[in-house]
């Protein structure tokens, strides 16, 4: 039977790590990492094999660092104690667990002999080793997320004193783990990654596409297989510069590249800005043929600070949920029907209004979505508390969130067509305007539901189950008896 882990407050534990199988009886505290009422507070969780997953935890003893599970109270223990100075809510603040491959995590941590560096481990204490980028206590500091290239590699962003913050590649080990390319040359630093939540993502073929500002360009497109020779930049979607304010002088314009999904394998969807359009959609397979603006979905003019910089309006595209079978859904604002859903297979002329869920110019504000496709391993930057959103239900079937003035923000279903797009349940009935139950964290069981986290108006915030029917859509387990609810989040399945 399909397992998951995920974080819950019952109100007398403190928030700790649960278990579900999907029902109401098997459903409950899996570890008391801080017993007694505090915290375990645990974090980042991620999968390190089948049947094991890692996070970060905190206890008393400890202070807060890596911790493994196995699904089972016996199964679920410290790592190591990296910070072995620090107690309480101190220790090494283990963060951004990824999984390079099948039984290896890298992760971020920092302890006073080699201040704040990657780290890999198998799960065991003997194997948890530093990758030491800086010599000494300063450390190399990691920004973001490592984005697995789905080779046994991973790219990530990292700051040396003397080159600033800048593209770096590791296997899982010490010999492999080093600075790709100084892309913006100095201490400025090309900040790779940086520009959105999801500004670096795999090809599935070794390589990856990112956004990074040199000083020729601003922030731009940028392609690398983890090599400096295999490093460029791929396209200049913004060319020229630019004066902000008078005096400023020139600076290179930048089309800010970001919010990277996979449509299919070697095939992205993104964001990005210029000064024709705005911020729009962008597809790009990995070329600089191959990249190009899908469609100006709010096209004009738009007010500008200074007559010399005209602005464009921008549907300024939120999440990107791929459907699979080359389609995604895509979180837009033409103008004319408020923020909705968009279903696109990366052309202009396969782009189009899913649904106008608050008609008349209201915005459903389609979001939380969960789909069934993954062309490949999502390698994408997590939420401080663990995945969700992104995760299968079953093909060309998508649960997401969504606003109409009727409902408040309800629970909807589509499989990519208009006729296929609809409420699938009021679970917060008779609340309007912004409102409703506010379903989110979605992650799939693996047997065809869903599990989600919503708040019926009388429960809290309690997660929830559903196998795409308004029947089969009810209350999991009310963990915390009233209206504070367990705030359930995290959701992995193990």
């Amino acid at each position: 039977m399909a397992q998951m882990v995920f974080v819950a407050d019952d109100g007398f534990s403190g928030r700790e790590l649960w278990t579900t199988d999907g029902t109401a009886r098997g459903t409950g505290l899996l570890a008391d990492i801080w017993p007694g009422g505090g915290p375990g507070s645990p974090t980042y969780l991620a999968r390190l094999d089948a049947g094991h997953a890692v996070f970060a935890g905190t206890d008393p003893e400890h202070g807060n660092e890596p911790w493994i599970t196995d699904g089972t109270a016996a199964g679920t223990r410290l790592i190591l104690d990296i910070s072995a100075l620090e107690s309480g809510f101190g220790g090494s603040s283990p963060r951004s667990f990824t999984q390079l491959d099948e039984g290896r995590v890298l992760f971020v941590a920092g302890d006073a002999e080699h201040g704040n560096e990657p780290w890999v481990t198998d799960g065991t204490a003997a194997g948890t080793e530093v990758l030491e980028l800086v010599p000494g206590s300063a450390g190399g500091y990691v920004s973001g997320s490592f984005i697995a290239l789905g080779d046994g590699r991973a790219l990530f962003a990292a700051s040396d004193p003397g080159l600033g913050n800048e593209l770096w590649v590791t296997d899982g080990t010490q010999g492999g783990t080093f600075l790709v390319k100084d892309l913006y040359p100095g201490s400025n630093g090309s900040y790779p990654g940086s520009s959105s939540s999801r500004g670096m993502i795999s090809l599935g073929d070794g390589r990856a596409i990112l956004s990074a500002e040199d000083n020729l360009h601003g922030r731009e497109l940028w392609i690398s297989d983890g090599t400096e020779a295999g490093t460029s930049l791929l396209a200049d979607l913004s060319p020229g510069t630019i004066s902000y304010y008078p005096g400023s002088g020139d600076q290179p314009l930048s089309s800010s590249p970001g919010n990277f999904t996979a449509l299919a394998p070697g095939r992205i969807l993104f964001t990005a800005t210029d000064p024709e359009h705005g911020t729009e959609l962008w597809f790009t397979d990995g070329t600089a043929d191959g990249t190009r603006l899908v469609v100006d979905l709010w096209p004009g003019n738009a007010p500008s600070y200074s007559g010399a910089n005209p602005a464009a309006n921008s549907s300024n595209p939120g999440q990107i949920l791929p459907l699979g079978d080359g389609l995604a859904l895509v979180s837009a604002d033409d103008g004319v029907h408020g923020r909705e859903f968009w279903v696109t297979d990366g052309s202009a002329e396969g782009t189009s209004l899913l649904a106008d869920i608050w008609s008349g110019g209201g915005s459903g504000n389609p979001g939380s979505a969960t789909s069934s496709y993954s062309p490949y391993p999502p390698y994408q930057p997590q939420p401080a508390v663990g995945p969700g959103g992104s995760i299968a239900l079953c093909k060309g079937v998508a649960l997401f969130s969504a606003t109409d003035p009727v409902h408040g923000t309800e629970l909807w279903i589509t499989d990519g067509t208009a006729e296929g797009t609809r409420m699938l349940e009021d679970i917060n009935r008779g609340i309007q305007g912004f409102a409703g139950s506010n379903p989110s964290y979605f992650a799939a069981l693996g047997d065809g539901r869903v599990v989600f986290t919503a708040d019926d108006g009388v429960n809290g915030m309690e997660p929830w189950i559903t196998d795409g029917t308004a029947a089969g859509t009810h209350l999991l387990d009310n963990i915390n008896p009233g209206a504070a609810g367990s705030g359930a989040q995290g959701y992995l399945l193990l």
